[in-house]
């Protein structure tokens, strides 16, 4: 697994479509407010899915607006209701898919 940060000031789409061109064939997620909230335990069975997977999965940390429609063709997830700046909400996708990491290995870090 690896972290790449993409900065981006164009618009939505554009960013969208260059992340899409760069990546063709790889799952792109999207985080952002309207998507599907997860518990650490449903994180840790999409991190199984997403290594046995032939192609990379991108994580997109959306614009401060959001995708909207343009996003509406790729999954999406959110990290709650709260907002968080970007920096933020990267490191706590980041504890997510560490904890994640150590529910698969059977690591105490995570205590349901």
């Amino acid at each position: 697994m690896s972290l790449v940060e993409h900065r981006n000031k164009t618009d939505p789409e554009t960013y969208l479509k260059e992340i899409s061109d760069k990546y063709p064939g790889h799952s792109i997620i999207l985080l952002q407010e309207s998507g599907e909230e997860l518990d650490s335990m449903q994180y840790s069975e999409l991190l199984k899915r997403w290594s046995m997977q032939r192609n990379d999965t991108h994580l997109v940390v959306g614009p401060p607006g959001g995708f909207a429609l343009m996003g509406m063709e790729h999954e999406s997830l959110s990290l709650g209701k709260i907002t968080l700046p970007h920096e933020l909400a990267a490191v706590v996708l980041l504890e997510q898919l560490y904890r994640a990491s150590t529910i698969i290995k059977g690591l105490p870090y995570h205590r349901p």
